[in-house]
Formats: C-alpha cells, structure tokens, sequence
C-alpha cells in the first residue's frame, strides 16, 4: 500500500527541511535544531541517545547540548549519565520573541540618533498608487497657495 501523497518520509524529509531553515534564521546551528527536534520527541535523554536518534555526530552533541542549554532551549536533569530534557518550544520561542523585539527597539532608537534631523520638507520617496494618493491627499488638504510636483513618468 502506497503513502497518501503529502506524507511518507518525502513530506517528513521537506518538512524537516523547512524546520532546519528556520532555526537557521533564528540563530542555531543545523546541529543543535536536530539536538532540540529530537529532545522534542524523545526526552529525557542522554547525549549518546540523541545522537544515535538525530544522525548527529556525538562529539557535536555534546556541544549542541551545551550551546542549547546556554540559550535555555534544553536543561540538565541529572548527572551520571547526564540526561537532557527540551523547554516548550511555545516558552523558549516566546523568550526569542521578547528578546529580539528587545533589541530591535534598541537599535532603532539608536540608528534614529545617526539620522540626520534636517529632513527635507520638499522630497517624498512614495511607492504604489494608494501611497501616491495618499499623499496628494494630504498635500492638498494641508496647502495655503501653491502645490508644486515632480513625478516619473508612470505616476
């Protein structure tokens, strides 16, 4: 009997794939995404087990493991042998969340501070025709005497 189309290991392989691509973006190694997918399915677990199951090598785990604790994605349970367990993925992708909003808001203010405050009052870059409206909306309304434009021919 044949898989319905859209699962079998092909769907579980692409999915996989686009899980490893968004943990990249978020920060992890390709390693330490299969650690936390496998700590996902199967925890506690040691290294050694991890490693066996997720295909990575196990020097790489250990490290994986170490890397991932530091971020708070896993957690130490016991020594001897050192068993792991993962964080929710709803709580640690939510502390990413709070952090990387975190800094995005920093770096934004601080980026404003390099801006130069002499904008000029007479130069708008605006794009696609509701913006364009928009705009001349506004410089209507908002004009006592003259309006002067220039535009590229498509507008």
């Amino acid at each position: 009997m044949k898989p319905a189309p859209g699962t079998g290991p092909e769907a579980d392989s692409a999915a996989n794939e686009e899980l490893l691509k968004n943990f990249r973006i978020l920060g992890f190694t390709e390693y330490e995404a299969r650690v936390y997918m496998q700590l996902l399915r199967a925890s506690p677990a040691t290294a050694y087990e991890v490693a066996k199951a997720s295909g990575v090598p196990r020097p790489n785990t250990y490290n994986a493991h170490d890397a991932l604790a530091k971020r708070g994605a896993v957690m130490p349970i016991s020594d001897n042998p050192r068993r792991y367990v993962a964080a929710s993925p709803e709580k640690h992708l939510s502390g990413i969340v709070r952090e990387t909003a975190l800094v995005c808001d920093d770096l934004a203010h601080r980026l404003a501070r390099l801006q130069e405050n002499d904008h000029d009052p007479y130069v708008w870059n605006v794009h696609g025709e509701a913006a364009v409206t928009e705009k001349i909306d506004a410089l209507i309304r908002e004009s006592t005497r003259t309006i002067r434009a220039k535009a590229a021919r498509a507008v």
